[in-house]
């Protein structure tokens, strides 16, 4: 809502921010707002400025309290006191600027009762209010359109009566300055709570607690906290004011001398190095916290440290409060002059294999390059078959990098490779299927599937060109697609060494025996025995590998 005060012959203005305001001491001045027929309606006046300032503690949740105070009685009993509050500066505010009104508040002027006159408004910082600059105006408005003259400055009183600082955090100080986390058994540490931020004006009790009271105590006592050590250990002290807390980790124990001490700081992509640690103790165990600053080229794990890939990175060690690093260098493996690199595939990385002078180790990868598909795995039984599909142009990937091998294959897909391996002949007329409207990816194929004889449609006289193929009807179609290409069939096999023959339907006996018979199904083996499993989804790996087979038989 914009702003669009009327007939409002006196104004206040308070700038505060939602990020450093404090309020100052009253400044009065005169000035003329803008003509009412423009962007301002407040005729002359005066103004109160409560100041701005750099202090940035005063957050959203906090609140203060105006007191507007009548000096004498002059309004009439039927004037309203309005005030308002914008998202913007005084200084825009004096110059009639367009701001946005965030709340409006009205009272009658008889609420400023007698003897003193005084009505207190408190301002809320919630949700409404936005990081950003603030004014609050206000003014009388006579229903009489009554013109007040004369000293205004006697009229009306403002003061800034209390204010509060929400508070948005805990922190504990060290009076001394020289505790570090770690304490020895039977000695005290003094720490001092206090809110964020500095100024918080609105009083909260702490609490503290220790999670291994065994470890060290934690009392509170005239606004203090007091760490005792009792045992060996660590422990979490934990001081709480209202919903916010503050979680310290304390070690009991004595420390000197903590230092690292790797065993080499250049390896090889794939070897591993152990960090000794030297730190000792009057008592122990010591803890230990373990990070690297690029866990893509090393990771870290009980001080063992894991090459991934060249490059350079940090090994660091926290003990209590006190943090060691080590820097490593990550190299490729030295191979020997010569060795070769495969080249990069659906499958396959840009690689080379071979014995490592440096890690003295036989059979070292350098990866290059990876495959084309990251989700593959290389050598694995279908790899070479996703490969040839991939680089004959039959099958694509899902997206640049995923090849999803997993993932079903459907009666759309299906179709449009076999056409592909057709060579794509040319197609007339549309689609019998009300499901296969022309422009997809899918349409020619099946048009071409279904005059062939290759596919037919379910009794609903629609394809489903969406839905998954199950290996059984993957075998049928493709042995269709045989027969219409005129391949002579030689042979059948036997179903009955599967366990699960029975369940492969009526239709799907003949092609299923075939895929068989022709090594482009071998099943599925499971506890010993190869399946068939007819019914399953036939996933994008299993129909890579058949079409594979198939064009290479």
């Amino acid at each position: 809502m914009k702003r669009k005060l009327t007939s409002i012959l006196l104004a206040v203005v308070v700038l505060f921010s939602l990020c450093a305001p404090t309020f100052a001491a009253n400044n009065m001045r005169h000035f003329f707002a803008p003509n009412p027929a423009t962007k301002s309606s407040l005729t002359e006046g005066y103004v109160y400025v409560l100041g701005e300032s750099s202090d940035p503690t005063f957050v959203k949740g906090s609140k203060a309290t105006i007191s507007f105070k009548r000096r004498v009685a002059t309004p009439s009993s039927n004037d309203t006191f309005i005030v308002e509050i914008y998202k913007g500066t005084a200084n825009q505010l004096y110059h009639g600027e367009e701001l946005t009104r965030v709340e409006r508040r009205s009272y009658n002027i008889s609420k400023f009762t007698s003897p003193n006159y005084r009505l207190d408004m408190t301002i809320s910082l919630d949700d409404r209010y936005p990081a950003g600059n603030y004014a609050v105006s206000w003014g009388i408005r006579s229903p009489a359109g009554k013109q007040y003259s004369g000293d205004y400055d006697y009229l009306m009183d403002m003061t800034v009566v209390s204010k509060e600082v929400a508070a948005t955090g805990v922190e504990l100080y060290s009076p001394e300055g020289t505790f570090n986390g770690i304490i020895s058994v039977g000695e005290t540490a003094v720490l001092l709570p206090a809110l964020l931020p500095a100024n918080t004006t609105t009083a909260r009790k702490f609490t503290v607690s220790s999670s291994q009271s065994g470890v060290a105590t934690a009392t509170l006592k005239d606004g203090y906290i007091y760490l005792k050590g009792v045992a060996v250990g660590v422990t979490d002290i934990v001081v709480r004011c209202g919903k916010l807390e503050k979680k310290l980790t304390i070690g009991v124990g004595s420390l000197s001398d903590f230092s690292l001490s790797p065993g080499k700081t250049t390896l090889c992509v794939g070897t591993t190095d152990t960090i000794r640690t030297s730190a000792t103790a009057s008592e122990s165990p010591i803890y230990y916290t373990w990070s690297s600053s690029d866990t893509s080229v090393a990771t870290v794990k009980n001080g063992v440290v894991t090459a991934v890939k060249p490059g350079t990175v940090t090994i660091s060690a926290s003990c209590y409060f006190i943090t060691r690093s080590v820097t490593y260098q990550v190299n490729y493996h030295q191979l020997p002059a010569g060795t070769p690199t495969s080249t990069r595939t659906a499958t396959m990385p840009r690689q080379q294999v071979g014995h490592c002078s440096v890690c003295g180790k036989d059979n070292c990868v350098n990866v290059f390059e990876p495959a084309i598909f990251t989700d593959t795995v290389y050598n694995s039984w279908y790899s070479e078959h996703v490969d040839y599909v991939f680089e004959n142009g039959l099958m694509n990937g899902v997206s640049d990098s995923k090849f999803a091998p997993g993932n079903p294959v459907t009666r759309g897909m299906v179709v449009t490779v076999l056409y592909r391996i057709a060579g794509q002949p040319e197609v007339s007329g549309s689609s019998p299927f009300s499901d296969v409207p022309a422009g997809k990816y899918y349409s020619n194929a099946v048009i071409w599937a279904q005059s062939e004889g290759v596919v037919a449609g379910f009794n609903d006289g629609k394809y489903h060109p969406d839905e998954n193929v199950t290996r059984e009807q993957l075998a049928t179609i493709l042995y269709r697609y045989s027969v219409a290409q005129g391949e002579t069939i030689e042979g059948l096999a036997n179903l009955n060494s599967f366990p699960d023959a029975g369940k492969v339907h009526n239709y799907a006996k003949e092609g299923m025996a075939w895929a068989v018979y022709e090594g482009l199904i071998t099943g599925v083996g499971k506890d010993g025995k190869s399946y068939l499993q007819p019914a399953n989804s036939a996933t994008r790996a299993q129909f890579a590998t058949i079409i594979s087979r198939y064009l290479q038989r």
